[in-house]
């Protein structure tokens, strides 16, 4: 299992999993709020993307006053799904978020170079799924 703790609420995280050796990501709830897909794709690391590709399960831990932040119900639901339709051909499991998802896909036809950055992991598959899920740790 691969963690990575979301920058700025994230870190308060930290203590409560006690890990010496985190890995960070940076997805800002205000581009979720504002379906800037262009910035929240450009900020999936590339490793993050290799792991998902050998099939590691990756967690992705956040931190909100709510029970479940928005990087937990919208942009990791979004971006596990525009994978496996990227890679698998999978329909959209999370119907509720379809708009997120017709974005986020609009904003990658846009972008080839960002697109392009996503299908060069289909040659590294390992797996037939994207294991990808959220954590939101509430403060």
């Amino acid at each position: 299992m691969i963690i990575y703790f979301n920058l700025r609420q994230g870190l308060r995280a930290l203590t409560k999993f006690h890990y010496t050796c985190p890995r960070f990501v940076y997805f800002r709830s205000t581009d979720i709020e504002q379906k800037l897909y262009d910035r929240l794709l450009w900020s999936v690391p590339d490793e993050m993307l290799f792991f998902l590709a050998r099939g590691f399960e990756v967690y992705v831990v956040d931190c909100s006053t709510k029970k479940y932040g928005k990087v937990e119900r919208i942009f990791i639901p979004v971006l596990r799904d525009l994978l496996e339709f990227l890679w698998f051909k999978k329909e959209v499991r999370e119907k509720k978020l379809k708009e997120h998802f017709r974005i986020a896909l609009e904003t990658l036809e846009r972008n080839q170079l960002l697109k392009t950055r996503f299908l060069i992991w289909r040659k590294h598959l390992n797996t037939e799924e994207v294991r990808l899920k959220a954590l939101t740790v509430k403060v």
